[in-house]
């Protein structure tokens, strides 16, 4: 269908033939609209007007349905849901919607954002575009991103340190049952020779 429109658009401004129009139609389709196209019987067709109605009654149930605006206040991030993944999601939320306005998909991410940082931000400064949302969404997640790789790379140094922590205590309890050993082991001097 996207096809079709762009052609009606282009091809009037080309200054063809309505014959040579049909043609390049033809050659210009793909997949299953050129194999519709050639098994159509000769002389089906006689203009691009009626190709355009044929084809449109053919396809129309291959015709993306648009969702209204509404739609994306349906979009909330889930309880585990992460805020890449969740901003992931409405965004392709914004592709199914016919002309959304800027204000209006604000309003619906706010609306399905979980309290935290990001939430806080946009309550107290609301922005105004569409693009200024989307810069602050990915401040937010490169934010969070690097919190956590800092965190996990704490957790694998605190991992080190108590590693390295017993290793240490290990050693000294080594240590104090040799010095132990030694300390209660009798002198050499106090040893009462054996002569046998």
């Amino acid at each position: 269908m996207d096809h079709l429109d762009s052609y009606k658009s282009l091809m009037p401004l080309q200054g063809c033939s309505n014959e040579v129009i049909c043609k390049a139609f033809s050659a210009t389709s793909k997949g299953s609209a050129r194999s519709w196209l050639r098994k159509l019987p000769p002389r089906t067709i006689d203009s691009f007007g009626n190709l355009s109605r044929l084809f449109v009654a053919n396809f129309m149930s291959y015709r993306i349905r648009q969702k209204n605006v509404s739609h994306l206040f349906t979009i909330h991030q889930k309880e585990t849901e992460n805020l890449k993944d969740y901003v992931k999601r409405f965004n392709q939320a914004i592709l199914e919607v016919e002309n959304p306005g800027d204000k209006v998909v604000i309003m619906a991410m706010m609306e399905g954002l979980r309290l935290g940082p990001l939430f806080d931000s946009l309550s107290k400064n609301v922005p105004e575009t569409l693009s200024a949302l989307q810069n602050k969404d990915d401040k937010y997640i490169t934010a969070k991103e690097l919190a956590e790789a800092k965190r996990r790379r704490r957790g694998k140094d605190d991992h080190k340190r108590k590693e390295l922590d017993t290793r240490r205590s290990e050693y000294r309890d080594e240590v104090r049952m040799a010095v132990e050993v030694i300390v209660t082991a009798p002198l050499i001097s106090q040893i009462t020779p054996f002569y046998g």
